[in-house]
């Protein structure tokens, strides 16, 4: 890190060396699972990003730009990741306007599934507008909307129907092409009470969509397009002398993954679960409610904590 002017100026490279070895056989020779094939392999490889950051601050402007560069060994795919952001702060309310571009490698279940293991990074333009205001000490509240644009899906050459954006658990079809594209876009806020006063709460929620080009162009809901999530975390805590006792609850509600309809006749004749993809996720499945409730209790000593 160099102080320059009125700005920061940033400059290093991050290491990871990547080893991951998956082997996938069907237990039964007779049963048919398209889910799960033979499929055996290593990714391996070291992951470089050198990057440079710099923030200039100019009167209640904070200007920040920054690149990496990401480079995997396995396949020697590579990318750049250029991003900005323009923050401006005004009594006790905070703007921020910001792009980043960003890439992702594939799930290992993806590399070593016949003719993919040359797959470049799928990338993301990410564009956010983001407002903060802080009301006290302890309270605030972020709202954003956000804007993310997908690039270098694999998909399958050809096919209107299928892209790994809606890949899961699941293995991946082979020889797949990076000429994909998808979006997410959507809106967020939370309200936060930080830990004073031996109490805390967080209310969130978003409402958001998912969606994955076809093959037309036109965009349809991906498999993960729930359009809406919330959440509330809160918990209190009481303290004696070296002893502390807290009471934490969260609940999450969240809107229902998605599915494709399932062709029973395909499914019959094949003997197991065949999905039909020509008519896209349009099967949502019930909205998902959990609750959670912990108790704590905890006692200082010099030197530990138990």
């Amino acid at each position: 890190v160099h102080k320059i002017s009125n700005g920061l100026l940033e400059a290093g490279v991050v290491a990871d060396y990547l080893d991951n070895e998956m082997d996938v056989s069907t237990i039964t020779p007779l049963y048919i699972d398209s889910f799960y094939p033979n499929a055996s392999g290593t990714v391996n490889g070291m992951l470089w990003q050198p990057y440079a950051n710099w923030t200039h601050y100019v009167g209640k402007l904070t200007l920040n730009a920054g690149m990496r560069y990401v480079n995997f060994g396995y396949n020697n795919t590579d990318a750049l990741e250029p991003r900005v952001s323009v923050s401006g702060n005004l009594d006790k309310n905070s703007i921020t306007l910001s792009y980043a571009a960003t890439s992702q490698w594939q799930q290992v279940q993806t590399y070593i599934t016949q003719g993919n293991n040359q797959l470049p990074f799928t990338k993301s333009n990410q564009f956010a507008l983001e407002w903060r205001r802080k009301f006290n000490t302890d309270i605030s509240v972020v709202s954003s909307i956000y804007y993310h644009e997908l690039n270098n899906v694999p998909i399958v050459s050809g096919s209107a129907n299928y892209s790994l954006i809606n890949q899961w658990e699941d293995f991946p079809r082979g020889n797949l092409v990076s000429e994909g594209k998808g979006k997410n876009y959507g809106i967020e806020a939370f309200v936060e009470k930080r830990f004073y006063e031996n109490l805390y709460f967080i209310v969130s929620g978003s409402a958001y969509k998912s969606q994955y080009q076809n093959g037309d162009a036109s965009y349809r809901d991906s498999r993960f397009s729930g359009d809406f999530t919330s959440s509330f975390l809160a918990g209190k805590e009481w303290k004696k002398t070296t002893k502390t006792f807290g009471i934490h609850a969260r609940v999450l509600y969240s809107g229902g993954l998605r599915q494709a309809p399932i062709d029973e006749f395909a499914s019959s004749l094949l003997g197991t679960t065949v999905y039909d993809l020509t008519q896209g996720y349009r099967i949502q499945l019930p909205n998902y409610f959990r609750s959670d409730l912990r108790v704590s209790w905890r006692k200082d000593k010099p030197g530990y904590t138990r």
